[in-house]
Protein backbone atom coordinates (compact mmCIF):
# COMPACT_ATOMS: atom_id res chain seq x y z
CA UNK A 1 0.00 0.00 0.00
CA UNK A 2 0.94 3.66 0.04
CA UNK A 3 2.33 3.26 3.58
CA UNK A 4 4.71 0.51 2.40
CA UNK A 5 2.77 -2.23 4.19
CA UNK A 6 0.98 -5.28 2.81
CA UNK A 7 -2.37 -6.40 4.10
CA UNK A 8 -2.32 -9.21 6.66
CA UNK A 9 -0.82 -12.44 5.34
CA UNK A 10 -2.16 -15.73 6.68
CA UNK A 11 0.54 -18.41 6.36
CA UNK A 12 -0.23 -22.10 6.67
CA UNK A 13 2.18 -24.46 8.45
CA UNK A 14 5.24 -25.15 6.24
CA UNK A 15 4.15 -22.67 3.56
CA UNK A 16 6.85 -20.77 1.59
CA UNK A 17 5.01 -17.75 0.21
CA UNK A 18 7.22 -16.11 -2.44
CA UNK A 19 4.53 -13.78 -3.82
CA UNK A 20 5.05 -10.77 -1.54
CA UNK A 21 6.55 -8.16 -3.86
CA UNK A 22 6.97 -4.39 -3.90
CA UNK A 23 7.51 -2.17 -6.93
CA UNK A 24 9.50 1.05 -6.54
CA UNK A 25 10.28 3.79 -9.06
CA UNK A 26 12.12 7.09 -9.27
CA UNK A 27 9.60 9.95 -9.58
CA UNK A 28 9.84 11.84 -12.86
CA UNK A 29 11.42 15.30 -12.93
CA UNK A 30 10.71 18.48 -14.88
CA UNK A 31 12.43 21.71 -15.89
CA UNK A 32 11.69 25.00 -17.57
CA UNK A 33 11.01 28.66 -17.01
CA UNK A 34 11.22 31.66 -19.33
CA UNK A 35 12.73 33.44 -22.31
CA UNK A 36 12.79 37.15 -21.44
CA UNK A 37 13.44 40.41 -23.29
CA UNK A 38 16.63 41.69 -21.68
CA UNK A 39 16.18 45.41 -22.27
CA UNK A 40 19.47 46.42 -20.61
CA UNK A 41 21.38 43.43 -22.04
CA UNK A 42 22.83 42.50 -18.63
CA UNK A 43 21.82 38.81 -18.62
CA UNK A 44 19.46 39.24 -15.65
CA UNK A 45 15.66 39.42 -15.80
CA UNK A 46 14.92 42.71 -14.11
CA UNK A 47 11.51 43.99 -13.08
CA UNK A 48 9.55 44.98 -16.17
CA UNK A 49 11.49 42.71 -18.55
CA UNK A 50 8.68 40.63 -20.02
CA UNK A 51 8.70 37.16 -21.53
CA UNK A 52 9.06 36.56 -25.27
CA UNK A 53 6.44 34.30 -26.87
CA UNK A 54 6.93 31.87 -29.75
CA UNK A 55 10.59 31.02 -29.08
CA UNK A 56 11.54 27.44 -29.98
CA UNK A 57 13.13 25.54 -27.07
CA UNK A 58 14.68 22.10 -27.55
CA UNK A 59 15.47 19.46 -24.94
CA UNK A 60 18.67 17.51 -25.63
CA UNK A 61 20.57 14.82 -23.83
CA UNK A 62 24.19 15.65 -22.99
CA UNK A 63 25.35 13.91 -26.19
CA UNK A 64 23.45 16.59 -28.12
CA UNK A 65 20.59 14.40 -29.33
CA UNK A 66 17.22 16.16 -29.43
CA UNK A 67 14.61 14.51 -27.22
CA UNK A 68 11.73 17.02 -27.36
CA UNK A 69 10.82 20.50 -28.54
CA UNK A 70 8.33 23.17 -27.50
CA UNK A 71 7.72 26.90 -27.90
CA UNK A 72 7.33 29.59 -25.28
CA UNK A 73 3.76 30.61 -24.46
CA UNK A 74 2.27 34.13 -24.44
CA UNK A 75 4.20 34.91 -21.22
CA UNK A 76 7.50 33.52 -22.50
CA UNK A 77 7.29 30.37 -20.36
CA UNK A 78 8.10 26.81 -21.40
CA UNK A 79 8.46 23.46 -19.62
CA UNK A 80 9.50 19.87 -20.16
CA UNK A 81 7.83 17.31 -17.86
CA UNK A 82 8.00 13.54 -17.20
CA UNK A 83 11.80 13.56 -17.39
CA UNK A 84 13.92 10.60 -16.36
CA UNK A 85 16.13 11.71 -13.43
CA UNK A 86 18.76 9.17 -14.57
CA UNK A 87 19.38 11.26 -17.71
CA UNK A 88 21.22 14.60 -17.76
CA UNK A 89 19.77 17.25 -20.05
CA UNK A 90 20.71 20.33 -22.09
CA UNK A 91 18.17 23.03 -22.95
CA UNK A 92 18.71 24.69 -26.33
CA UNK A 93 17.10 28.07 -27.09
CA UNK A 94 16.75 28.97 -30.77
CA UNK A 95 17.46 32.70 -30.97
CA UNK A 96 14.58 34.55 -32.67
CA UNK A 97 15.33 36.38 -35.92
CA UNK A 98 17.02 39.79 -35.36
CA UNK A 99 17.67 39.05 -31.66
CA UNK A 100 20.89 38.18 -29.83
CA UNK A 101 21.42 36.13 -26.65
CA UNK A 102 22.23 37.87 -23.39
CA UNK A 103 25.42 36.99 -21.50
CA UNK A 104 25.05 33.83 -19.41
CA UNK A 105 25.32 33.29 -15.65
CA UNK A 106 25.47 36.93 -14.55
CA UNK A 107 24.84 38.01 -10.96
CA UNK A 108 24.32 35.68 -8.03
CA UNK A 109 20.70 34.55 -8.47
CA UNK A 110 20.29 31.55 -10.80
CA UNK A 111 16.51 31.95 -10.82
CA UNK A 112 16.68 35.23 -12.79
CA UNK A 113 19.85 34.95 -14.86
CA UNK A 114 20.20 33.83 -18.47
CA UNK A 115 21.60 30.30 -18.70
CA UNK A 116 22.09 29.95 -22.47
CA UNK A 117 25.66 30.10 -23.75
CA UNK A 118 26.67 31.73 -27.03
CA UNK A 119 25.47 28.62 -28.91
CA UNK A 120 22.03 28.90 -27.27
CA UNK A 121 22.63 25.85 -25.08
CA UNK A 122 22.84 25.44 -21.33
CA UNK A 123 25.44 23.25 -19.66
CA UNK A 124 24.34 19.72 -18.66
CA UNK A 125 21.55 19.72 -16.07
CA UNK A 126 21.45 16.94 -13.46
CA UNK A 127 17.91 16.48 -12.12
CA UNK A 128 17.07 14.62 -8.93
CA UNK A 129 13.99 12.35 -8.69
CA UNK A 130 10.82 14.46 -8.42
CA UNK A 131 12.70 17.76 -8.94
CA UNK A 132 11.01 20.65 -10.75
CA UNK A 133 13.85 22.94 -11.83
CA UNK A 134 12.33 26.29 -12.88
CA UNK A 135 15.58 28.25 -13.16
CA UNK A 136 16.51 27.50 -16.78
CA UNK A 137 16.12 30.87 -18.52
CA UNK A 138 17.36 32.70 -21.60
CA UNK A 139 17.60 36.44 -22.12
CA UNK A 140 17.37 37.89 -25.62
CA UNK A 141 17.67 41.45 -26.89
CA UNK A 142 17.49 43.46 -30.08
CA UNK A 143 20.94 44.85 -30.92
CA UNK A 144 21.21 48.61 -30.76
CA UNK A 145 21.18 50.56 -34.02
CA UNK A 146 22.91 53.75 -35.17
CA UNK A 147 22.49 56.42 -37.81
CA UNK A 148 24.34 59.42 -39.14
CA UNK A 149 26.62 60.65 -41.91
CA UNK A 150 27.50 64.08 -43.27
CA UNK A 151 26.30 67.64 -43.58
CA UNK A 152 27.92 68.89 -46.81
CA UNK A 153 28.20 72.16 -48.69
CA UNK A 154 26.06 71.59 -51.78
CA UNK A 155 27.79 73.98 -54.16
CA UNK A 156 25.54 73.21 -57.16
CA UNK A 157 22.38 72.91 -55.04
CA UNK A 158 21.38 69.55 -56.55
CA UNK A 159 20.92 67.62 -53.26
CA UNK A 160 23.81 65.26 -54.06
CA UNK A 161 27.27 65.36 -52.48
CA UNK A 162 29.47 65.63 -55.53
CA UNK A 163 33.24 65.28 -55.60
CA UNK A 164 34.77 68.38 -54.04
CA UNK A 165 31.69 69.25 -51.93
CA UNK A 166 33.20 69.13 -48.45
CA UNK A 167 31.55 68.54 -45.11
CA UNK A 168 30.47 71.43 -42.92
CA UNK A 169 31.71 71.38 -39.33
CA UNK A 170 29.90 72.68 -36.24
CA UNK A 171 26.34 72.12 -37.49
CA UNK A 172 23.90 71.16 -34.72
CA UNK A 173 22.01 67.93 -35.48
CA UNK A 174 19.08 66.85 -33.32
CA UNK A 175 17.62 63.34 -33.03
CA UNK A 176 13.83 63.27 -32.62
CA UNK A 177 11.30 60.48 -32.35
CA UNK A 178 8.40 60.51 -34.82
CA UNK A 179 6.27 62.42 -32.31
CA UNK A 180 8.75 65.28 -32.56
CA UNK A 181 10.32 64.86 -29.13
CA UNK A 182 14.07 65.52 -29.03
CA UNK A 183 16.04 62.50 -27.86
CA UNK A 184 19.65 63.62 -28.39
CA UNK A 185 21.79 66.33 -29.98
CA UNK A 186 25.28 66.53 -31.44
CA UNK A 187 27.37 68.69 -33.78
CA UNK A 188 29.20 67.76 -36.96
CA UNK A 189 32.94 67.22 -36.66
CA UNK A 190 35.71 68.82 -38.73
CA UNK A 191 34.72 66.66 -41.72
CA UNK A 192 31.01 67.41 -41.38
CA UNK A 193 30.24 63.96 -39.99
CA UNK A 194 27.87 63.16 -37.13
CA UNK A 195 26.38 60.00 -35.64
CA UNK A 196 23.88 58.79 -33.06
CA UNK A 197 24.65 55.37 -31.56
CA UNK A 198 23.01 52.93 -29.13
CA UNK A 199 19.56 53.53 -30.58
CA UNK A 200 16.57 51.38 -29.72
CA UNK A 201 15.36 49.73 -32.96
CA UNK A 202 11.80 49.71 -31.57
CA UNK A 203 11.65 53.53 -31.61
CA UNK A 204 10.85 55.46 -34.81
Amino acid sequence: GTNGRTSCIDLTPGENNTTIDAGVFLPKASLGDIVFLDLDEDGIQDSGEAGVSGVTVNLLNCSGNQLATTTTNANGNYSFADLDPNVNYIVEFETPTDYELSPANQGGDDSIDSDAGTNGRTSCIDLTPGENNTTIDAGVFLPKASLGDTVFLDLDEDGIQDSGEAGVSGVTVNLLNCSGNQLATTTTNANGNYSFADLDPNVN
